[in-house]
Parts: structure tokens; C-alpha cells; sequence
């Protein structure tokens, strides 16, 4: 009773918290919008919305009129553009408490309950960035949040003392046939009169939003469309008393896409001193597209008890925020920021309620009802990039050693130019179970340091060399659970050593360490923010391992250090690898160009096309590729032979800077090689890991798609919102990878988003972005009692979260 009158007592002062909050809200609305009508000269009639005149007897300011009282100014009638970066400190506080056993029969039992592991005790952090500006002469605000993943974990042992009825005998409310009648009780018998109860919660939380800002012409009122994603997942393991081998695992997973409609208001008043309070509130309707994914596996039991159920519906979920602040004059053009934030979400779907009718695969009810209060604090810095610009110099022509041409002493003078570029970043990652940040180099767009050189030969003819190297240190692609930070040494990485001929009717021919056709073919991307996120997924992250969501083990036990996330797109790259090569590329006619490559056992060719318009720039390129070097392998009798696909578009219209990017690969294997694992496998195993004569893989299928807005803001440069989506497909079908004997079917899902800020007159690129994984295996999994000893199962495999920062500058 006093917990429930607890919980009344905290939800009446939410309650009238958002009622408080809402009616500050709606008179600073009226009264604003009755200030703006009165400086225009308007008569006011009296009336409920319209506040007194003020007066008083005080001595005059100045400035000021003797005994009239002026309201301050709105901030958001300036028309500055202002970055605002904000760490979030957030809890969050769940649908209340879902019951997670029950007794067994008429015994007594240990009831436990969601409240116990829903991570309402847990404060994990966050941040926000928000960037306002002015977008065909109207204000608008873009923004965007993150917060790493709430979590809790917990083993409760003791559940059960025995097997009469006058002992403790506890049941997961699963294993309840009143609770769940369309469960087969067969399915389940491991989790009644159960001994161990391990249990893993986590909630994910981020979104962003646009708004116009002072529509209709009333000052602080906002209109805006909102996206927010919710996840939620539950994962339990049962031990049934007096035995170590009857266990059951769950997973329950369910997605919240929130998008649609807010409308809101904010306003900052001048208090004296440069010091301004006032914040935000919000009000939204969403639609809710939900997806709900539960498994079931009993891993002593027959197939029948390795289930698998996916669903989705689409619900109405509404969303509430207030964000209090205050701001601090710091220097010219700084503040900084303290306050509150307070979201509330209605009609969303969570997993404990989905974990009773675990084991029936007839429920497709994702029960979009509960009730989700995120709370916290936050503080931060506001930048006016206006005033920062005016300090900046002017933008460099050209890179520094671009400009220093320097000759060479021989006969025949042979210009050249020096040139480089740095891309670090701190790279964070959450795997289900490990967080870790490390300093590493961004292999999107990586360090490298070259040289070219170019002199006329002949009336149209040219020739030249190129040289190119990087450093095998500390990148982003080679960090993993077990490698924090990536590599420690500084060993030399080459990446071109060629010399070419070019002719202006004939086209140009390259011979050494270099790129072919396809190289880069899937890199067409006009937004240019390559250099913090690409097509090429894997090079953020890629070595990263997955880890299963039904393992007892919770630490290095449940990682499954044969898979990674590079391992769904064949082995970390979709992009063609430079090597030695003969290359020949045609002159360009009508934006078309044509080349193609090759040595030895490989052989590649790629058409490319690019347009410019008053109002439109287009780019693509497709090609198709061929290789049959099997390398070190070939030494072992084994043979590759591998024909991709592949291509990219990137579309942007110039007025609006809005950007739509996309890419594909389509890679075929035909080859022998007894490897069972992607980077080398080339054919079908069976349960023993063996390769099945007379078989391939499945094609590998990746698609990549990009979509933004690029827009220069200020003198700065160019800013660059982006939101991103990949899926690869059979990257692991057919192999003993992702934890099963053998890999049924595979899918990778990536959503990412990203800023990035263009810093001309340093040629310096400042971004920021955020990745989330998720994974889909079926496969043949170990049984005990099923014929050769394997089921079809599902094979859990918990999420991971990436964010990363940096700054690449060239020179």
C-alpha cells in the first residue's frame, strides 16, 4: 500500500508538474504574442490574455521610460545561428511494476517483479546538440539527442526448495498456463519450480527534431516534426531446480518509432548582467511503429522448444517535454547552459509485459500502452558561430603544401606537391555487456601522407607518380572487445606507388600500387561527409564482436569472438581493396568516363557519370568485378572466386542543400575453400563445420542509403545534418559463424545519424555521429536430445551502439 501510494503521490506531481509547466507555457505564449501587437501600435482591448502595465515609483534607468515596465526581449527573435552542445545526466522511470513468476500450484513462491530490474535506479549519461539558424528567411532549430543505454543485471538463486507442495516452488509467468493459455506446456517445463533466475534489462533512447521557429509571426512559437526511437529488451535465463542442464532462455525485444507533429514554445528573457532564463516546452503526436521480436529456447529440450516470434503494428503514442535553463555569458559569443530536461512518452511498448506469453506464437498483440518519464539534468555551452567567424581569417585557396612547388634538379623538371590529412576521433561503443572509449584513427577518410608529381612530355601528354601512405595504428576498423584501442604499433601502411601517362584524347594509363575501376565506386557522395561516415559501414567499428543475448556467462563468456560486425559484409570492406594493377581510364565525354583494370587473377571495369545543373548535381558509377586470388590460401589447394556488383548514387539540390546518397553490392561466390568463417569461406558447411561438396554461399546483399541537409549557415563553412540505414543480407548464411553450428539465415540493421561542420579557412572538418546495430540469426544450434544434436533456433545477439567525434583537418 505505501509503495502504491507512493507511485500516486509521484505521478499526481508529474501531473501537476506538466500542468505547471504548461500553463507558464501557453501566458508567456499570450503575453508575448499581446507585446508584439501593442509595439506595433495595436489597440488592446481588455481581456483575460492581456497582462498589466506595470508601474512603479523607482527611479528611472537608463534606457528606460520613468514608470513603464518593458518585458524583455525574446532571444528567439535574433536571427543568429548558435550551436548549443548539452551533457545530459538522465534516469528514467518505467511503466511500473510487471510480475515475472508466479507460484506453482498451491505452494508458496518468490515473486519477483520488473521493478526490480527495470534501471529505474540507474542515471546513465547523454548529450544533446542544437544548432539554430535562419533557413529561407525563417528561423528554424535543428536538434538531436543521444543517451547511452539504461541497464541493469541481476541473478536471483534459491527460487525453489523443493518439488512437494509444501515447498518453495517458483514458475517464470510463462510457464503459467492461466497466464499463458496459448503456450504449449511442453515448451516450458524448465521453467517451472525453477532454482536460478538471471535477468538483463536495457532501454535505448535518441531522436531528433526540425522546427520553424515564430510561425504565423508570434515570438517563441515553434512548429516542428519529430522523430524518437525507444527501445527495450529483456533477456532471462531459468535453472530448474536440482539440475544443470534444464535451462530456458528468453529474449524480448520490442522498437519504438516515434514520428510526427509537435508544436511548442520557447523563449530566454534577459535578466540583467547578459544573464537570460526561460527554455522550452514541447507537445507531440506520433505515429508509433512498433516491432516486437521474442525468442525461446530450451537448450535440453527437441525442437519444438526453439521458437520465434516477430511482429509489428503501428499505434499512437504522444510525447511531452520541458527543458528549463538557464544561460551565462562566459566570453563574446559563449554561454554557458545549466538546466532540467523532462520527456514523457504515452502508448509506447516495452518488454515486460510481451514476457508472458512468451511461447505463444499466436500473440501478435506488441501491447503499444505503457507510460515512460525520462528526467535529468543538463548543462553545456552555446557558441554563436556568427561572432566566431568573425575571427576566423579567410578561407585558403589551396591546402598549405599545395602551394609550396618544389623541382627536381635532373634535366627534365618534375613538379610536385606535398599533401596529408588528420581524421582522429573518440570512438565510444556499448556492446550489451562492455562500454569503452578510445582515441582512435577514422578509417572512413584515414591519416595518410602523399606526394604527386606531373610534367608535359608532349604537346597533350602528361606523365607523373603518385605516393601515398598511412599508419597501421590505433584505427577504427581494428578496435574490438579485445582490442580497446586497436593496433599500438606505427607500422607503414601503403596505399599508392604508381607512375602514370595521360593523354587528353587518348585517356590515362597507371601501373603499379594503385587503385582499379571499382575502387571508390561505391563512394559517390555529394554531402562530403565521408570523412566522419561512409558507405563503408565496417571501417567505423568493424572489428567489433558480437555478443549473445542468452548466454549465462554475462562477461567474456557470451562474446562470440568469431563474428563481428565487418563478418555481415563479407569480411569489413565493400569497397574494392587497392593492389597492384594496370588501370586505364577514358577521357570524360558528356560527364560519362569509363575504366577498367586488372593483373594477374583479377580484373575489374566501372562506368561513372556527373551532371551540374543550375539546380541539381548528380554523380554515380556502378561496376563489376572479378577476382580469383585466393592469396596465401592458394599455397593450401584452396581457390576464390568472387564477382561483385556494385555501385552509388549521390543526388543534391543547390538552393535547398537537401541531399539524397545510396549504395549497393551484390557479391557472388564461386570458389572451394574449407574455411567455415566469412572472411574466407566460400562454400556451405554442414553442423560439423565441414564443407558440403558441390555447394557456394548465398549471395551477400548490401544496401546503403544516406539523406540530409547542407547548407552554409554561416561564413564558417558548410553544416551538414545526415541520417543513414544499412542492411546486408546472408553475410554469414551458410557458415559456422553468429554462435549456431551452422548460420541459417543473417541480417545486419545500422541507423545512424551525424553533424558535421565545415571549418573553410582552416580546411577542418568537426563532426559527430551515432550508429546503432542490430542482428537477425536463425541457424542449427546445440540440443542434447535432438538428432545430430542440433535445432533450428534463433540465435540472440544483443545491440551495439556506437558514437563517435573527431576532426579530420588536411593540408
Amino acid at each position: 500500500m505505501r509503495t502504491k501510494a507512493k507511485f500516486a503521490r509521484t505521478r499526481a506531481n508529474y501531473r501537476c508538474g506538466v500542468a505547471a509547466g504548461s500553463l507558464v507555457a501557453a501566458l508567456g505564449l499570450l503575453n508575448t504574442t499581446s507585446l508584439a501587437k501593442a509595439q506595433d501600435g495595436a489597440i488592446l482591448p481588455p481581456s483575460w490574455f492581456t497582462l498589466p502595465t506595470l508601474n512603479f515609483s523607482a527611479a528611472p534607468q537608463p534606457g528606460v521610460q520613468a514608470g513603464i515596465y518593458k518585458a524583455p526581449k525574446l532571444w528567439t527573435d535574433d536571427p543568429a545561428t548558435r550551436l548549443r552542445i548539452e551533457y545530459l545526466m538522465l534516469q528514467r522511470k518505467g511503466p511500473g511494476g510487471t510480475a515475472l513468476t508466479v507460484a506453482n500450484g498451491p505452494s508458496r513462491f518468490v515473486p519477483v517483479s520488473s521493478s526490480i530490474v527495470d534501471s529505474g535506479n540507474k542515471t546513465t549519461p547523454g548529450f544533446r546538440a542544437t544548432i539554430d539558424a535562419q533557413l529561407f528567411d525563417t528561423p528554424v532549430e535543428f536538434s538531436a539527442f543521444y543517451s547511452a543505454p539504461f541497464r541493469n543485471e541481476l541473478t536471483l538463486s534459491g527460487l525453489s526448495t523443493g518439488s512437494g507442495t509444501s515447498s518453495i516452488r517458483t514458475n517464470t509467468t510463462y510457464a503459467d498456463p492461466s497466464l499463458n493459455p496459448g503456450g504449449a506446456p511442453f515448451n516450458y517445463t524448465n521453467s517451472q519450480t525453477i532454482d536460478k533466475l538471471y535477468l538483463n534489462h536495457s532501454s535505448q533512447l535518441f531522436g531528433a527534431e526540425a522546427n520553424a521557429k515564430s510561425v504565423f509571426g508570434i515570438p517563441g512559437l515553434m512548429l516542428g516534426v519529430r522523430s524518437i526511437y525507444l527501445g527495450d529488451d529483456l533477456n532471462s535465463v531459468t535453472t530448474k531446480f536440482n539440475s544443470t542442464t534444464a535451462i530456458d532462455a528468453v529474449t524480448v525485444q520490442t522498437r519504438n518509432f516515434l514520428l510526427g507533429p509537435q508544436i511548442g514554445f520557447e523563449g530566454m528573457f534577459d535578466i540583467g548582467g547578459g544573464i537570460k532564463i526561460g527554455g522550452s516546452a514541447k507537445v507531440g503526436l506520433f505515429a508509433n511503429m512498433v516491432e516486437r521480436e521474442r525468442s525461446y529456447i530450451s537448450r535440453n529440450q527437441t525442437q519444438s522448444r526453439a521458437l520465434q516470434n516477430f511482429t509489428n503494428d503501428t499505434a499512437f503514442a504522444q510525447g511531452y517535454e520541458l527543458n528549463p535553463r538557464i544561460e551565462v555569458p562566459l566570453m563574446q559569443g559563449v554561454k554557458l547552459t545549466a538546466g532540467g530536461t523532462f520527456l514523457w512518452l504515452n502508448n509506447v511498448s516495452t518488454a515486460f509485459p510481451q514476457y508472458a506469453t512468451v511461447t505463444d506464437l499466436s500473440d501478435r498483440n506488441v501491447r503499444a500502452k505503457d507510460r515512460i518519464f525520462y528526467y535529468g539534468l543538463q548543462a553545456g555551452v552555446s557558441v554563436d558561430l556568427d561572432t566566431l567567424a568573425k575571427f576566423s581569417p579567410p578561407p585558403m585557396r589551396k591546402r598549405y603544401l599545395e602551394t609550396k612547388m618544389l623541382e627536381s634538379q635532373g634535366a627534365t623538371p618534375l613538379p610536385f606537391m606535398v599533401y596529408g590529412e588528420i581524421n582522429r576521433m573518440a570512438l565510444s561503443w556499448d556492446d550489451g555487456v562492455q562500454s569503452k572509449t578510445r582515441v582512435v584513427d577514422n578509417y572512413s577518410a584515414p591519416s595518410i601522407f602523399g606526394a604527386r608529381g606531373a610534367a608535359e612530355i608532349a604537346r597533350g601528354w602528361t606523365t607523373g607518380f603518385h605516393a601515398e601512405m598511412g599508419f597501421l595504428q590505433a584505427r577504427s576498423i581494428s578496435v574490438s572487445q579485445d582490442l580497446p584501442g586497436g593496433e599500438t604499433s606505427w607500422a607503414p601502411d601503403l596505399r599508392y606507388l604508381d607512375w602514370f601517362i595521360r593523354s587528353n584524347r587518348y585517356g590515362k594509363i597507371t601501373v603499379g600500387h594503385t587503385s582499379t575501376a571499382t575502387d571508390g565506386v561505391v563512394l559517390n557522395d555529394l554531402s562530403e561527409t565521408n570523412g566522419a561516415a561512409s558507405a563503408n559501414i565496417a571501417m567505423i567499428g568493424g572489428n567489433l564482436m558480437l555478443r549473445a543475448a542468452d548466454a549465462l556467462d554475462t562477461g567474456a563468456g557470451s562474446l562470440i569472438t568469431r563474428t563481428s560486425i565487418g563478418d555481415f559484409v563479407g569480411g569489413a570492406t565493400i569497397d574494392t581493396l587497392r593492389r597492384s594493377a594496370v588501370h586505364y581510364e577514358t577521357p570524360e565525354y558528356k560527364g560519362f568516363s569509363f575504366g577498367v583494370a586488372g593483373w594477374e587473377r583479377f580484373w575489374d571495369v566501372a562506368l561513372n557519370y556527373h551532371v551540374e545543373l543550375p539546380t541539381w548535381r548528380f554523380r554515380a558509377g556502378v561496376g563489376y568485378l572479378r577476382d580469383t586470388d585466393a592469396g596465401s590460401r592458394a599455397v593450401l589447394g584452396f581457390t576464390q572466386d568472387r564477382r561483385e556488383v556494385k555501385g552509388s548514387a549521390s543526388l543534391i539540390h543547390n538552393p535547398t542543400g537537401l541531399f539524397l546518397t545510396t549504395a549497393f553490392v551484390k557479391r557472388q561466390y564461386g570458389g572451394f575453400d574449407t574455411s567455415n568463417q566469412a572472411v574466407f569461406g566460400e562454400n556451405m558447411v554442414d553442423v560439423l563445420g565441414n564443407v558440403i561438396p558441390g555447394t557456394v554461399r548465398p549471395d551477400l546483399n548490401y544496401g546503403y542509403l544516406k539523406t540530409g541537409l547542407r547548407r552554409e549557415f554561416t561564413s564558417l563553412g558548410d553544416t551538414k545534418f545526415y541520417a543513414e540505414t544499412a542492411l546486408a543480407k546472408d553475410g554469414l548464411t551458410g557458415l559456422r559463424e553468429g554462435g549456431p553450428k551452422v548460420v541459417t539465415s543473417s541480417e545486419l540493421n545500422m541507423v545512424g545519424a551525424g553533424v558535421m561542420q565545415d571549418i573553410d579557412a582552416y580546411n577542418t572538418q568537426v563532426y559527430l555521429g551515432y550508429r546503432h546495430y542490430s542482428f537477425n540469426i536463425q541457424g542449427l544450434r546445440d540440443s542434447s536430445s535432438a538428432p545430430g544434436g542440433a535445432i533450428a533456433s534463433p540465435a540472440p545477439i544483443k545491440d551495439i551502439n556506437l558514437v563517435f567525434s573527431g576532426i579530420r583537418i588536411k593540408f
